[in-house]
């Protein structure tokens, strides 16, 4: 049952990885897009009623993760805004 439930909440990376390995040359601009649809997918898992009690707490961490180095995702914000500038 873990093993089910690990595959279910890596899923949405293994979506993303599938689709950047054939490519030779990935746009950054293409990224931003991608951790979205990746912190939607696995909020989705987080916000099923239906989901185990694995996946809930596995997508809980990944979201907690996801907001820890890429930024809460809120629209207007960018990835870096909680990060201080140089000198």
């Amino acid at each position: 049952m873990i093993v089910v439930d690990l595959q279910t909440t890596l899923k949405p990376f293994m979506l993303v990885q599938k689709l950047l390995e054939g490519q030779s040359c990935v746009t950054m601009s293409f990224i931003p897009y991608l951790i979205y649809k990746v912190r939607k997918n696995v909020a989705s898992l987080f916000d099923n009623p239906t989901s185990s009690h694995h996946v809930h707490c596995n997508s809980r961490k990944m979201l907690e993760k996801l907001d820890e180095i890429f930024g809460s995702g809120i629209e207007g914000t960018v990835a870096a805004a909680d990060h201080q500038e140089g000198p």
